[in-house]
C-alpha cells in the first residue's frame, strides 16, 4: 500500500537517522514538520522542497519509496512504451494498448491518452502498412503542440515518436523545431540521444527529397555530436549516409571506403541489425550490391 506523504518524509529521516531538528534547520518549524509527519497538514512546495534537500532525496526516489520502492501504474506504462520501441513488436503494443485503456478507465491522464494513440498508429503501420490512416491517430498531438512557443520534455518525447507518421514536409518541419527546442535541455542525457537522432532524421528526410547539399550537412552535424556524446552505433551508422551521400555526388571514391569501413565495425561490434539497417539503405539509395561490393 503507497505510503501518505507525511510517513514517507518519516520513514526517510528514521532510516537515515536524521534527526527533527537536522531536517527543520532555521528554515522550518519543529511543529510544523512534526504535523506533516503525522498527516495533519500538508507542506507548501517550498517547505516539501527545503525537506528533501535537507533529507538529501531527489522527486523521483522519493516518488519511488513513497510506492514502496515500485513503480507506479503510470510509471509502468511509459516504461514499457520505451522498452518496445519497435513497431513489429505487433503483439505487445497489443497487450500494452489493453494495459492503457484499462489504466484510462480509473485515471483521467491526457499523457497517457496521448501514448495511446501513438501506441494505436504504430500497431496500424505495423498491421496494416498504411501510414495515412495511422497519421490520423497521432495528428491532435502535433496539433496541440505545434500552437506552443516552448516544448517540454514530455512533448519532445511525444514528437520523437511519431514524426515519422507523416509526409516528407511536415516530418521535416517537426524535426527542425525540434532541433530548437533540445537545446535549452541538453544536460538531461535522454535528450541529448534525442537530439542526435533528430539530425540524423533530417538529413534522411533530406535524403529522401533529394537535396543532397542539406543532407550532407546534417549528417556531418550528426557525425560531429555523435563522436563527441560517444553514440558510437549511431556515429558508425551516419559515417555510412554520408558515404551513401558521397556516392549521390559522384565520389563513390570518397563514399564506399566509409560505407565498407562502417558496416565492417558495426559487424564486428555484433551490431547485425544496424549493420543490416545501413546495407539495405545502400542498396535503396545507390543501387549497390552489399554482397559484392562490401
Amino acid at each position: 500500500m503507497k505510503k501518505s506523504l507525511g510517513e514517507t518524509i518519516k520513514y526517510i529521516r528514521s532510516s537515515k537517522n536524521i534527526s527533527q531538528k537536522e531536517v527543520c534547520l532555521d528554515k522550518i518549524s519543529r511543529s510544523s514538520l512534526v504535523k506533516i509527519e503525522s498527516n495533519k497538514t500538508i507542506p507548501s512546495i517550498l517547505t516539501f522542497e527545503l525537506i528533501l534537500k535537507h533529507l538529501g532525496i531527489e522527486q523521483e526516489e522519493f516518488t519511488l519509496i513513497q510506492n514502496n520502492f515500485e513503480l507506479t501504474s503510470r510509471q509502468l506504462l511509459l516504461e514499457k512504451f520505451n522498452k518496445i520501441n519497435t513497431s513489429i513488436r505487433v503483439k505487445q503494443w497489443l497487450s500494452l494498448e489493453e494495459e492503457m485503456k484499462y489504466y484510462l478507465q480509473t485515471q483521467t491522464d491526457p499523457i497517457i491518452g496521448e501514448y495511446l494513440s501513438i501506441v494505436k498508429a504504430l500497431i496500424v503501420i505495423e498491421t496494416e502498412d498504411d501510414y495515412l490512416k495511422a497519421s490520423q491517430h497521432v495528428l491532435p498531438i502535433w496539433k496541440r503542440i505545434s500552437k506552443n512557443d516552448v516544448w517540454f520534455i514530455d512533448d519532445i518525447q511525444l514528437l520523437t515518436c511519431i514524426f515519422f507518421m507523416f509526409d516528407d514536409q511536415i516530418a521535416l518541419t517537426i524535426s527542425q523545431r525540434l532541433l530548437k527546442q533540445t537545446e535549452k535541455y541538453l544536460h538531461v542525457e535522454n535528450i541529448k540521444r534525442i537530439q542526435n537522432n533528430t539530425l540524423m532524421n533530417i538529413s534522411t528526410l533530406y535524403l529522401n527529397q533529394k537535396d543532397y547539399t542539406n543532407a550532407l550537412e546534417f549528417i556531418e552535424q550528426t557525425i560531429h555530436t555523435a563522436k563527441k556524446n560517444e553514440y558510437y552505433m549511431l556515429w558508425l551508422f551516419s559515417k555510412g549516409t554520408k558515404g551513401i551521400l558521397l556516392c549521390l555526388q559522384h565520389h563513390p571514391e570518397k563514399g564506399l571506403p566509409l560505407i565498407k569501413d562502417s558496416i565492417r565495425l558495426l559487424r564486428e561490434l555484433d551490431q547485425l541489425d544496424i549493420a543490416k539497417a545501413l546495407e539495405n539503405d545502400v542498396e535503396r539509395y545507390v543501387s549497390i550490391d552489399i554482397k559484392t561490393n562490401i
